[in-house]
């Protein structure tokens, strides 16, 4: 079975360009979302194994939406977390994973999908390669 990812990114130029970069991750089904009232309303009702949030999207941002999903205490409030910052950007989060907007963001990203979901990607075989 797949695993869900939930995505709240800023735009959709980043959305097309993760969603490009880790389509090859067989045992991932990615769901992406640009605004925080939408990405709540979804996190309210479906069900996800990780949530990776950007800093910057509009509405709510990223480290309030996970401290609203944590309160509410549903069922996506014990899954892995991911917070995205700028390089420079100071952080204070709720989050289980830091990850710093840097020219290996995709690669990072990728390794830590492989890691925290490891029994399943070896059940698809060996990872693909980490793009640079």
């Amino acid at each position: 079975m797949k695993k869900k990812i939930f995505f709240l990114v800023p735009t959709i130029t980043l959305k097309n360009h993760f969603k490009q970069k880790l389509e090859d991750i067989e045992f991932i089904e990615l769901d992406f979302c640009t605004d925080g009232y939408e990405g709540l309303g979804r996190l309210i009702q479906n069900s996800y194994d990780m949530i990776i949030t950007s800093e910057h999207a509009p509405s709510i941002n990223g480290g309030e939406l996970l401290a609203i999903i944590k309160i509410l205490g549903n069922m996506n409030s014990r899954i892995p977390t991911v917070l995205i910052f700028d390089q420079n950007e100071p952080t204070e989060a709720m989050a289980d994973y830091i990850l710093r907007n840097k020219k290996t963001l995709i690669r990072d990203l990728e390794l830590l999908v492989l890691k925290t979901f490891k029994d399943e990607a070896q059940r698809f075989g060996p990872p693909p390669i980490p793009k640079s």
